[in-house]
């Protein structure tokens, strides 16, 4: 015979488990402003825009030079160079 049995139902408080701790914290701070400073919103949108388009080619260049790394191989090698004593490496 076929076992038919359904799955237990997950808890309410699993959806809260999934998510990201970063973006949560973000549409928090946001309704935050919203219900608190509402005319603050806006420069508060834009501040974050701005700030993340002057960071933007920074994250690009980090991201892209990663993936040349892993795809050339050689992150094993850039890994073994900082290697040992980190007083050392900030020094080198």
């Amino acid at each position: 015979m076929a076992d038919i049995s359904s799955a237990p139902k997950p808890s309410p408080l699993a959806a809260f488990r999934k998510l990201d701790g970063a973006w949560t914290a973000v549409v928090v701070i946001l309704v935050a402003v919203a219900l608190l400073d509402m005319p603050q919103l806006q420069p508060t949108l834009i501040f974050a825009g701005k700030a993340l388009a002057n960071t933007a080619p920074f994250i690009l260049f980090a991201v892209l030079a990663v993936a040349y790394l892993k795809a050339s191989g050689a992150e094993n090698l850039l890994a073994k160079a900082f290697e040992g004593n980190p007083a050392r490496m900030i020094v080198l």
